[in-house]
């Protein structure tokens, strides 16, 4: 297991040296000790009022409550501004564990970054399955609460 400054520092620079600037690549365990930093790019992108964003999980092997929160708080300052927040590339492991917390109903997931792309060219709306309901879930920044 990576250092946690070192992981965060990894995660970082991911997103500096991304050439689409409106897609996050996480790869690995992103747990409490990476999540600072995945908040941190994430606030970045949010900042700029980005018109979509696509988390790519293609590489990601762990997801945990930290993790999860960072990218439903993400979410909601997206929507808030109307503004499009894609999932992309979960495996068997990170899907089960969407599945699991029945966040695969909250978030917008595609197989791979192109389709979530592409999607968030051509759709103007999510399809039935991907509606994003927050109502059932309390977040903060420090955990991700199931009433």
């Amino acid at each position: 297991m990576e250092p946690p400054l070192r992981a965060a520092a990894v995660c970082v620079a991911a997103i500096i040296s991304q050439h689409r600037p409106n897609v996050l690549p996480l790869g690995r365990e992103i747990d409490l000790h990476v999540s600072p930093a995945v908040t941190e790019s994430l606030d970045a992108m949010t900042e700029r009022k980005l018109e979509r964003i696509v988390i790519d999980l293609s590489r990601a092997t762990y997801i945990d409550s930290a993790g999860l929160a960072a990218l439903i708080l993400a979410m909601q300052k997206v929507q808030a501004f109307g503004g499009k927040f894609f999932l992309a590339g979960l495996n068997e492991t990170m899907r089960s564990i969407f599945e699991t917390s029945r966040l695969n109903q909250i978030f917008q997931i595609f197989p791979d970054v192109d389709a979530a792309l592409a999607a968030s060219t051509f759709c103007s709306s999510p399809t039935p399955s991907h509606e994003c309901n927050l109502a059932n879930y309390r977040v903060s920044s420090r955990d991700l609460v199931q009433p």
